[in-house]
């Protein structure tokens, strides 16, 4: 697992700390302008009326028909504050005036025909960067800093709305997403993972980790036997700007560079080293690619890359059939030599031949060889297996391959079965 730092390499100096000390103090400062505004008042009434009675009776109709109404406006506001925010919601459901953003994901809002504005980030503890910076390039999300605020206030604090601007000159960034994910196809087993390709318009980027599948076909290595190679990437996107706005299709050129990198593997090993040592061939490709890709992916695309899975090497399928029958034949020949052996030497003994019985059970090695060549002189199938076994492995797949053994190449091998020599 590889490690991100999104922690700035200098400090910025807090803010103060503007909590409920600060409201205190705010409302004391209200409540004595209050007191001054109303001793200045009655002041006032008390000059004008000459008593003290008449001020009295003055300042209590005039405050009473206030309150009557304040009771009458205030309902008034109340439902205008209602209506205004099931607006608000209703638009913030169209990405009209505001927004809402999933945690876990990012919006950006762009202006006129896709000006890229300023990214809104709804995951806990982080923000984007307006400009590039210390921190990081411009629209990468990072880590806030002590005393650093989340962004969109208190309507995205306490309602989950990001403000987005005034349409039609502010709106939100929206795209088809083409991907491939490595998964359990729908009614599947439980471990019957393969590859899905998916198609969705979204409006949001998903900032969490995600696994893609990529794939390189007909990779060749030294020997020009192509290879299909497949792994999953688990990637996360940390600058949606790099990603979407300034890289057209980035998952597309994530597969090339990736490609590309595995072909440069597989280039340089043989079939044996990569099929003798599957596991250890899977991790050397899994660091290769690492060190090929992760750089530039993130300083281009603005994509982090958390780990590489190799999920298999394939060889041609025309290689996997030619194996596999020449196993099968020389197992179907093998149990067909071993039967009629047997069952030679059996008719052998119940015929009374005693010379071959005895050679059988008696003069060892050399004798059951002969009868094992009288075997193999009638049955050239088995003769031609014994042969492979004998000259080695490229036999074998070659007898796969229709291909057809010397005559003088089987006489002399059941001659040396025989203990005699040819001429």
């Amino acid at each position: 697992m590889i490690k991100v730092n999104l922690l700035p390499e200098r400090k910025k100096i807090p803010k103060p700390n503007r909590g409920r000390g600060q409201v205190k103090k705010s409302l004391l400062w209200i409540i004595r302008v209050v007191f001054v505004i109303a001793a200045f008042y009655l002041t006032y009434k008390l000059g004008k009326e000459g008593t003290v009675e008449a001020t009295i009776k003055s300042t209590s109709n005039y405050v009473w028909n206030g309150f009557i109404v304040l009771l009458k406006i205030v309902p008034a506001i109340f439902i205008l504050a209602i209506v205004l925010a099931l607006t608000c919601y209703e638009l913030a459901k169209w990405n009209l005036v505001f927004t809402f953003v999933a945690e876990g994901r990012a919006k950006m809002v762009v202006r006129g025909d896709g000006k890229y504005v300023r990214t809104l980030v709804a995951k806990k503890g982080f923000t984007a960067l307006e400009m590039e910076s210390t921190r990081g390039k411009m629209g990468e999300v990072v880590l806030l800093l002590p005393g650093e605020k989340e962004m969109g206030g208190w309507p995205a604090k306490k309602l989950g709305m990001y403000y987005v601007g005034i349409p039609p000159y502010n709106k939100i960034f929206d795209y088809v997403l083409k991907w491939t994910t490595w998964k359990i196809k729908e009614g599947a087993a439980a471990d019957d993972y393969s590859p899905i390709n998916e198609k969705e318009k979204l409006d949001s980027i998903l900032l969490a980790q995600y696994a893609y599948y990529v794939s390189a076909n007909g990779a060749e290595c030294i020997g020009n036997m192509p290879i299909d190679v497949k792994l999953v990437m688990t990637l996360a996107c940390i600058n949606p700007y790099l990603a979407f706005i300034a890289t057209k299709d980035w998952i597309r050129q994530m597969n090339a560079m990736v490609e590309a990198a595995i072909r440069a593997f597989i280039g340089t090993k043989t079939f044996d080293e990569i099929n003798s040592g599957k596991d250890a061939a899977k991790d050397e490709c899994a660091n290769f690619i690492r060190d090929k890709v992760e750089t530039d992916l993130k300083n281009l695309y603005g994509i982090v890359t958390f780990g590489i899975r190799i999920i298999d090497f394939i060889p041609p399928s025309e290689y996997s059939k030619i194996a596999t029958k020449a196993e099968s034949d020389v197992r179907e020949a093998e149990g067909q030599g071993a039967a009629q052996l047997t069952k030679a030497t059996k008719d052998a003994e119940s015929a009374g031949q005693e010379e071959l019985a005895l050679a059988a059970r008696g003069r060892g090695k050399a004798a059951a060889m002969a009868a094992e060549a009288a075997v193999l002189t009638a049955n050239p199938a088995l003769t031609a297996i014994e042969i492979a076994r004998a000259l080695g492995d490229k036999t074998v797949i070659a007898l796969g391959q229709g291909a057809d053994i010397p005559s003088v190449i089987t006489a002399k091998f059941i001659a040396e079965r025989k203990g005699g020599v040819t001429q």
